[in-house]
């Protein structure tokens, strides 16, 4: 009784006191006083059960309905103009709303700042669907997958530490965007980096292409080995051509793989110490030369844990795909099982002979496998106790 009655007289006596203070102490003290009353009346009748019953459904209802906020079903219905648009431009789709995970930088933050202008901390928002389809025409949170559009944001609490790396990097390097796989950056300032596509905006925001992006997966003649760290740097630097080489952490054992990687690696190494006139500018030239003389063609298809790359080269080649690398993909060229290589730092890669191939990337963790034995495994010595115990009884 004493929570009932300070929160009905806190408000008027203590100024200063928060507008929700009140009302949920006053709430929290007669939930608990009703509850007090129904313990003293405990009875083992059927009559007693459904009073407590039926207080727990009214608690819920009451004190849980305002925090479930709802909207008109239409909302998630149709395509939206952004979609449509996309989905008409030439060549692959993955956009990108420049965000900073650190959100140190709030200027460069369009995806932060946009996206609670909508979702607030004061309420639920209004329950207009006109106001909320103009952030579904922003693409935000995570609402394209509806239309079927990929993003480069992440909006998971728990994010995958080398892709955050990329994302804090992106900040400051926005070539990094194109080695992400993007193709399109939404924002709501204008992006000098891009190209502004026709004259409609996404609600409060524009839409630009990012040129000679090669979008999610791409075939490179070369790679180079670096380290993490080295992988990171030379990622962020304008120099680097994502579409001429790759960037692998270790070598590959193939051994067709492996002669192109070594010949790259030797003049990279060499370049870089200075044994030859070869600067980093012709490199880029060579690597660029290299690249434009591969003729190639990608087609993906997704699926529930599993892409599916068709892809036709008239020459030897590391085909990169800008999904995340992550233990537990396994892959496939023409049925044959074949390494994937951690490429640009946090993506994948895998070689590929001359020709037309049919790559497949399956997800099938082993740990799956090992929980899926050991739940088995219980589940039998459960079932062989509990007839062996039985069995006891019986005897007894």
């Amino acid at each position: 009784m004493a929570l009932l009655i300070g929160g009905l007289t806190a408000p008027r006596l203590v100024p200063g006191v928060p507008s929700t203070f009140g009302p949920a102490t006053a709430r929290l003290g007669g939930t608990l006083a009703v509850a007090g009353v129904l313990a003293l009346l405990q009875r083992d009748a059927t009559w007693w059960r459904a009073v407590v019953g039926g207080f727990v459904a009214l608690d819920l209802l009451l004190f849980g309905w305002p925090l479930v906020p709802t909207v008109d079903r239409s909302l998630y219905h149709g395509s939206t103009e952004a979609a449509i648009s996309l989905h008409s431009e030439p060549g692959p789709v993955r956009v990108y709303w420049p965000t900073d995970p650190t959100h140190r930088n709030r200027e460069y933050d369009a995806e932060y700042r946009v996206r609670f202008d909508y979702l607030t901390f004061d309420d639920f928002g209004p329950r207009d669907v006109d106001y909320w389809w103009e952030m579904r025409e922003a693409l935000l949170p995570n609402v394209g997958m509806l239309d079927g559009v990929a993003s480069a944001n992440n909006f998971d609490p728990l994010l995958i530490g080398r892709y955050a790396a990329l994302l804090e990097a992106a900040v400051e390097a926005p070539g990094l965007l194109r080695v992400m796989g993007v193709t399109y950056v939404i924002s709501d300032k204008p992006w000098p980096e891009g190209e502004r596509v026709g004259d409609w905006g996404l609600g409060i925001a524009r839409l630009y292409r990012l040129p000679d992006a090669p979008g999610r997966a791409w075939v490179v003649p070369t790679a180079r080995r670096a380290s993490p760290d080295e992988m990171l740097t030379t990622l962020a630097d304008p120099a680097f051509d994502p579409i001429a080489e790759v960037l692998l952490e270790q070598p590959p054992s193939n051994l067709q793989s492996l002669a192109s990687f070594s010949v790259q690696k030797g003049v990279g190494d060499q370049a870089s110490a200075g044994k030859t006139p070869i600067n980093r500018g012709l490199r880029r030239i060579l690597h660029r030369q290299l690249a434009s003389s591969l003729q190639y063609q990608v087609a993906l298809r997704d699926a529930p844990n599993r892409v599916t790359i068709h892809a036709v080269l008239d020459a030897p080649g590391y085909l990169v795909l800008a999904d995340t690398w992550y233990p537990g993909w396994q892959a496939m060229v023409d049925g044959v099982p074949t390494e994937i290589l951690r490429a640009n730092y946090a993506f994948r890669a895998v070689w590929l002979e001359a020709g037309e191939h049919t790559v497949e990337m399956i997800y099938r963790p082993i740990s799956v496998l090992i929980g899926g034995a050991a739940s088995l495994t219980t589940l039998a010595l459960l079932a062989i106790g509990l007839l062996l115990t039985r069995r006891l009884e019986a005897r007894t």
